[in-house]
């Protein structure tokens, strides 16, 4: 019996390592390397919806141009949407993945130069550079709008360094939610040298103004800040979230207390 009960958990414990998979997550979610590639993707297609609303006018049209990042990836939007959901419990893996997402951009953005003829002068990363203690640094659409036939129902936004990042900034994303009928998720991270991170997660309830906040550590520089702003459609209802905001605010004496629910990890 003794030998039965060691070979049946030896099997369960083989199973549950197959599940995992040699990328670290669980079968059924999306690997890290091809999620960044499929992010990546959504990214340049959302751009040229922004900066070409002419030919998108409707939702078919944008939903046209999001499924066919899908289907060139082989996934389906469900695929995405499920993978999102378990990386957004897994801060550290999704911290992993949007660095390789950013590098991506880059990347592909250097080969657009190059075959254009034109030389990259500089690094351009996905980032804003403004000045003054209190700023604005949103540079994506101030209204977001959700429904079961958007192409993602998670809202990503990053930061990368620049010259006016200092230790200690705070960071408050401010918005307005409509028509929701089920709680929206917010999270705000930042990286910072030696594989350590903090990050703060929300569930913004109701209609009305909501707002997260992130306090950097004072005492070393982060290398980027992130976050996503995620919801699951009911039915056929459509979510809007407006006003959208997120202000930098620099450190000072008297404003440097840590947010409730903040946490403060190492790469795992």
């Amino acid at each position: 019996m003794t030998g039965r009960s060691n070979s049946a958990s030896l099997a369960v414990l083989l199973l549950a390592i197959l599940s995992v998979g040699c990328s670290g997550v669980p079968s059924g979610v999306i690997p890290p390397d091809r999620m960044a590639r499929i992010l990546a993707d959504l990214e340049v297609a959302e751009t040229y919806v922004e900066i070409e609303p002419a030919r998108f006018r409707g939702d078919s049209m944008k939903m046209v141009l999001m499924q066919s990042v899908y289907d060139h990836n082989g996934v389906t939007m469900a695929d995405v949407d499920s993978s999102l959901m378990w990386y957004g419990r897994n801060i550290d893996r999704y911290s992993e993945v949007m660095k390789t997402c950013v590098s991506l951009l880059e990347a592909d953005e250097e080969k657009a130069r190059i075959a254009g003829g034109r030389r990259m002068k500089e690094q351009n990363t996905p980032s804003i550079s403004a000045d003054g203690d209190s700023v604005d640094v949103w540079t994506l659409p101030r209204m977001w709008r959700i429904s079961r036939t958007s192409p993602a129902s998670m809202l990503r936004f990053y930061l990368s360094r620049d010259r006016n990042w200092e230790p200690g900034d705070g960071y408050e994303l401010h918005f307005k939610t409509h028509d929701g009928k089920a709680p929206v998720s917010v999270t705000l991270a930042a990286d910072y040298q030696r594989d350590r991170r903090t990050y703060v997660s929300r569930s913004a309830v109701g209609d009305g103004w909501h707002s997260v906040i992130l306090q950097l550590d004072s005492a070393s520089g982060a290398s980027q800040v992130y976050g996503f702003i995620s919801y699951m459609p009911v039915g056929n209802e459509t979510l809007v979230v407006d006003s959208i905001r997120l202000i930098r605010s620099h450190w000072k004496s008297g404003r440097t207390k840590v947010p409730a629910g903040q946490h403060n990890i190492g790469k795992r």
